[in-house]
């Protein structure tokens, strides 16, 4: 069954709002909607098989409010509702909101204003991560904001800081036609991070980015919640979706690609993270496939032009050591135990302060307890200065 209930004046912005099981929170989704400030916009609820009353509340909706339009479909996963949804999509710009999360009453205006006055492709803005009405952390992304600025939204200077800004499609306003004109979906055989190639696609083929200062979109999340490790192949569906954006830049000749290996790179490596031990191997073997010393050399120009464009030295800093690691890792490729310390090196030098975590990583003592191949800080050690020539030449 489908609602469809159409405005007869321009529709500005199309609002994509996937719905399962949501129904402890979907009354305040809809409710931030409903009440923006834009004026012509329409918010498409794609109700994705809903059994826990959520289906209720949105007919509610539909019925309710002339510009929202309501499509049913059997339960067939996150996915296949935004694509569905994205069939119906008639404002100029379009978006996505996720039915537990809200936004604030001029999020939209704020986006559609900026992206009518720079004409840009993709216009982005921070956005928050909500616990409670107590715990709520706002990042502005201020250094990605003064970047975009600086270079004026230009894709050759900024392609680079906006990729390997989170892939949070939802803090996003798209224009409609270059994502049609690229026939630019999300695929049904994507499991997991089903934004992600998305993300990749759409930056890809944009020709201005615009970037503002709001953080109003307010993503829920649970401090209780322990993150579950995934022992199936799903997390192999990452490699899918880098194999699908290298067939997307080839069909469609693109040049542009700044920061792309970088993000794929740490990407891929964040989701040891959360893997469980049965596919542990076939998971490092893979990710060993994709690490090569073309590719290390390129994640680290990649980095380093980011952390200059941004003016983060910390990152740079980051980029410097996890790079030289990264070259160990190609060094002893053979060697899956050892390159799996590497790995394990890298990310525990990413989860927090750097310098700290630097020095805990290289003391005496700490190698020594660690591991015994202590053979891989004195070649990190060794490889340092010899990283930084590589990142500047290649940038230069």
């Amino acid at each position: 069954m489908e609602m469809l209930k159409m405005s007869q004046n321009k529709i500005t912005v199309s609002i994509v709002v996937p719905v399962y099981n949501t129904v402890k929170y979907l009354s305040e989704c809809l409710d931030s909607l409903v009440n923006q400030t834009l004026e012509n916009f329409e918010i498409i609820i794609v109700d994705d098989g809903s059994n826990d009353g959520s289906e209720k509340i949105c007919s509610e909706y539909a019925e309710k409010y002339k510009n929202v339009k309501l499509i049913r479909q059997e339960n067939a996963g996150v996915s296949r509702a935004l694509y569905r949804g994205m069939t119906f999509v008639e404002g100029k710009y379009f978006t996505f909101c996720g039915s537990d999360d809200f936004v604030s009453c001029d999020f939209y205006k704020n986006l559609y204003d900026e992206a009518e006055r720079t004409q840009a492709d993709i216009t982005q803005c921070g956005f928050s991560l909500f616990y409670d009405e107590n715990d709520i952390l706002h990042f502005p992304e201020e250094k990605i904001y003064n970047a975009v600025k600086r270079y004026k939204g230009s894709v050759c200077k900024t392609m680079d800081i906006m990729l390997l800004s989170p892939s949070l499609t939802v803090r996003r306003l798209h224009k409609t036609d270059i994502v049609k004109k690229y026939n630019i979906v999300f695929e049904h055989d994507i499991h997991m991070a089903e934004d992600l190639l998305f993300h990749i696609e759409t930056f890809l083929v944009a020709k201005k980015f615009a970037y503002i200062k709001q953080t109003g979109y307010f993503y829920r999340q649970n401090r209780n919640e322990r993150q579950s490790l995934i022992g199936d192949a799903r997390l192999l569906d990452f490699f899918k979706i880098f194999t699908k954006s290298d067939e997307f830049i080839k069909q469609n000749e693109i040049s542009i690609k700044n920061g792309l290996t970088h993000l794929k790179i740490n990407i891929l490596l964040h989701q040891l993270k959360r893997i469980d031990t049965n596919i542990y191997q076939s998971y490092i073997i893979c990710l060993l496939s994709v690490i090569s010393f073309a590719a290390v050399l390129r994640y680290s120009a990649e980095g380093f032009a980011y952390s200059i464009k941004t003016r983060h030295i910390k990152y740079l800093l980051l980029n410097i050591f996890c790079s030289c690691l990264l070259l160990n890792v190609v060094i002893f490729k053979k060697n899956h135990k050892i390159a799996s310390n590497l790995f394990n090196g890298i990310l525990y030098l990413q989860q927090g302060n750097i310098l700290k975590r630097l020095f805990r990583f290289i003391s005496i003592k700490k190698i020594m307890l660690c591991t015994k191949y202590k053979l891989f800080f004195i070649i990190l050690l060794l490889f340092a200065s010899f990283f930084i020539m590589l990142t500047v030449s290649a940038k230069h």
